[in-house]
């Protein structure tokens, strides 16, 4: 038998919306078990679950303990990847054995494989596509090399007819939330990297860089959905799962949706899983990993004796944390692999599970994060029993039909959603971050990428808690349970774990005074909807507001005609949110900011409209304008830019450098790299409210959400707006440009010419560069109008001014 299955012949996974929203999903308890098919005896019923969530990890035998560093991390010897090779467990095989295949895909290993290869025998790691991107961390935005990989790696696999389904993680389970300090390492990181940079010592401060851990899709800036809209340009399918996409990838395997997994080893916790590829290099040869031959070479005889010691010595299931008596073995044998002290253990015992009870229930037994390792060791194994997944039927259920649910299965799998968000969630619609805040009651603020210790990025964060953010959960939850419209959520920050805000309820709801109004718009043909499309002129709807009767006649009882086309359904969700952003009122018309934004709007280049309506935002907060950021004395750099050119620099920051898929390359700039945080954060935000709005008004009924096809799904989520974020590189090419403008007394052609060898990687600077340039005439149209208007005072508008006045005189 070969690689793949015998009569291996995948079906095509297909979900259709099981149990629409409505009222009777929305009486469906957030606590309690999910739903399973059988109703006999679960395995080990006098495990008991229950606790806190605990930092999260990756891989088999990566333990991390939060308290400290785990003897398991101590070197590769000890990680399951290592073992494998070891043991000489890994196998070889040409790539055209799985011609005609379905080959399901870990998003985000393969993500961490190909950015975080760190020499050229790496670089062979999937499809060969390069080495990592360091500087990511220095210059913000999505790393530059990333969809060429994801492209090529695809092409590697259509010359032999083989077909991605690329699974991404959901939810994070209860024991895989990350924490606050799980991320300070590396920010700690990036401050030593910058600190050296800005002593001089480049060189070392890229090694510095290099240092930390690869680009992560969940957690820097938005990475999923453009990765997302990556596979979709590409025609490449796939799917986000309930939780994580180890469990969601058993399942399709288990289903015959897929004929082979290319994943993380913690793939081989699902029983239907046997093999799994960990890389397929440039020269078309897969390696892989048999569990069969890893359980003989360990000794075990059950997969549940293999689970469990996958769990003790560290998973992302358990938090990444060990079992006390295998760190004892390991640190006093450094020659033993956690692994093999695992095997120890069992032969010895016949599970693991035994010594864990034991152990566990000494009065002075060890505890993390004020968990109990018992506790945590059964909420993993728990967590691997009866993680829910989708089905083909659009339910969400553990995938492994062994027996009831434990009644509490939120103490480990975390509070329950209705299966429809979960739709909306696999096809894209809406992301994971508002939901996870939601069911855990708990919003985690990281140190953005400057560090964030300047007062102008933490005041943002008090002022978007009470705005965007705040309204963006409200309109999510008007959907929910109302258990949930009651649920208190908290916003917790890197610089004061003990601080944390609660974000405030809205009444009346939201939703009625905002998408309701629209809808009957476009019933009585008071929009032209027709102008949406993938480049985003539906922005320019805002124009017609101020030349059209969008008076909306009253409907009385008559219930809304749910909206069929995309057109209407981002036209509805584009006007309802600048509504919720205060540039349209509740009666429909411009007010005094929107008609600011709208002379921004006027002969605007499309690809202009996300960026302008960011800058103004932070331009109307008062964020965005030529002050320097404080303390001045971490900022001393920005003291030292001339005012006009400072913000300039700051508009050019909203333009994403384009550059060649190498990784980025030229002069850095954390003064810069702290406005682009807000600038990230901001556009986080509007993402946030424009997928609260889409989102209900599906779950509303308000838009045709049974009768769609998987394409049209993909369709519309290819449409969704602020995907980007941009990029520093812009900015720095802008400030280098005007400073040099500067110092040759105006020669505006040879600062131009200074641009290429600088930033010798870019693919046109001088192109984005104009572009800034572009984008600062729309923005001081909507200053003017503001001035004009008395929404700024002449303290704010003069500097615009000044800058204009000079910039006019020194551009190209």
């Amino acid at each position: 038998m070969g690689f793949l299955s015998s009569g291996s012949n995948p079906k095509r996974f297909s979900i259709l919306i099981s149990d629409p929203v409505g009222e009777n999903s929305r009486s469906a308890p957030p606590t309690g078990s999910h739903p399973t098919p059988d109703s006999s005896e679960a395995r080990g019923a006098t495990r008991v679950w229950g606790g806190a969530p605990a930092a999260g990890g990756r891989s088999i035998g990566r333990g991390v303990q939060t308290t400290g560093e785990s003897v398991l991390t101590g070197g590769e010897v000890n990680s399951f990847d290592a073992f494998v090779t070891e043991q000489r467990l890994v196998k070889s095989l040409a790539l055209a054995a799985l011609e005609g295949a379905t080959l399901a895909v870990d998003g985000e290993y393969f993500v961490s494989q190909v950015l975080g290869a760190k020499n050229k025998e790496d670089s062979s790691l999937a499809g060969g596509q390069g080495v990592r991107e360091p500087l990511v961390h220095a210059v913000g935005g999505f790393p530059s090399s990333l969809e060429e990989r994801v492209s090529k790696f695809v092409k590697q696999l259509d010359s032999h007819k083989i077909e991605p389904l690329f699974v991404l993680n959901g939810l994070d389970l209860v024991q895989t939330r990350p924490s606050l300090s799980g991320k300070k390492k590396q920010a700690d990181q990036r401050t030593n990297a910058w600190n050296l940079y800005e002593k001089g010592q480049g060189e070392q401060a890229v090694l510095l860089f290099d240092e930390i851990d690869p680009f992560d899709l969940h957690l820097s800036g938005f990475g999923l959905r453009k990765f997302i809209n990556i596979l979709i340009s590409l025609g490449v399918k796939f799917i986000q799962a309930p939780y994580t996409a180890s469990a969601q990838i058993g399942y399709l395997y288990q289903e015959r949706y897929v004929d082979a997994v290319y994943g993380t080893s913690e793939a081989f916790l699902y029983q239907s899983i046997e093999k799994v590829i960990t890389n397929i290099s440039s020269d078309d040869t897969i390696q892989y990993v048999v569990k069969k031959t890893v359980m003989n070479e360990l000794g075990f005889s059950t997969h549940d004796q293999f689970v469990e010691a996958a769990i003790g010595v560290g998973c992302s299931l358990s938090g990444g944390v060990a079992f006390t008596t295998i760190e004892q073995i390991v640190a006093a044998n450094p020659r033993t692999t956690a692994l093999r002290a695992a095997q120890e253990i069992t032969q010895a015992n016949g599970s693991i599970y035994g010594p864990v009870f034991v152990t566990s229930s000494a009065p002075d037994s060890a505890s993390v994060d004020s968990t109990p390792y018992l506790e945590r060791f059964q909420k993993a194994l728990a967590s691997v029993d009866f993680q829910p997944v989708l089905k083909d039927d659009g339910k969400v259920e553990p995938y492994q039909n062994i027996g009831n649910v434990p009644n509490d299965a939120h103490e480990f799998v975390g509070q329950r959603l209705p299966d429809e968000i979960f739709f909306y969630l696999s096809k894209g619609l809406i992301g994971p971050e508002l939901l996870d805040a939601v069911t855990s009651g708990s919003l985690l603020e990281y140190a953005p990428l400057d560090g964030g210790d300047n007062k102008e990025y933490r005041e943002f964060l008090t002022k978007e808690q009470k705005d965007l953010k705040n309204k963006a959960f409200n309109l999510l939850i008007g959907s929910l349970h109302r258990y949930y419209q009651f649920k208190p959520i908290t916003t917790k920050y890197w610089y004061d774990s003990s601080r944390d805000s609660k974000f405030e309820r809205i009444n009346p709801p939201l939703y009625t005074s905002t998408v309701p109004p629209w809808i009957r718009a476009v019933e009585a043909n008071k929009l032209d909807s027709a102008a949406a499309s993938v480049s985003s002129p539906t922005w320019k709807l805002l124009l017609n507001l101020e030349n059209t009767d969008i008076t909306i006649p009253a409907t009385g009882s008559k219930q809304l005609v749910p909206l069929t086309k995309d057109s209407e359904i981002l036209s509805v969700s584009i006007l309802a949110t600048l509504q919720t952003a205060g540039f349209i009122s509740a009666d429909q018309k411009l007010t005094s900011w929107g008609k600011a934004l709208a002379k921004g709007f006027s002969d605007i280049n499309p690809a202009l409209l996300e960026p302008l309506i960011i800058a103004t935002t932070l331009f109307k907060n008062g964020f965005l304008n030529s002050k320097p950021f404080t303390p001045t004395a971490r900022n001393a750099a920005a003291s030292t830019i001339n005012g006009d050119v400072l913000l300039i620099s700051r508009v050019a920051a909203h333009i994403n450098l384009k550059h060649n898929p190498i990784g980025y390359t030229g002069p850095l700039s954390r003064t810069l790299l702290s406005y682009q945080s807000l600038i990230s954060k901001q556009t986080q935000d509007y993402r946030l409210l424009f997928e609260s709005i889409i989102t209900a008004i599906f779950t509303n009924g308000q838009a045709e959400r049974i009768n769609r096809t998987d394409q049209q799904w993909t369709d519309l989520v290819k449409q969704l707006p602020f995907t980007n974020i941009p990029n520093v590189g812009t900015a720095i090419a802008t400030q280098s440009y005007l400073e040099e403008v500067l110092s040759n007394g105006g020669d505006v052609n040879s600062a131009k010419s200074s641009l290429k060898p600088m930033f010798k990687q870019a693919v046109d600077v001088a192109t984005d560069v104009h572009s800034a340039f572009e984008l600062w005439d729309a923005l001081f149209k909507v200053a003017t109008e503001a001035k004009n208007t008395d929404l700024v005072k002449d303290k704010d508008y003069d500097p615009f001014d000044a800058a204009d006045k000079w910039l006019s005189a020194n551009r190209f």
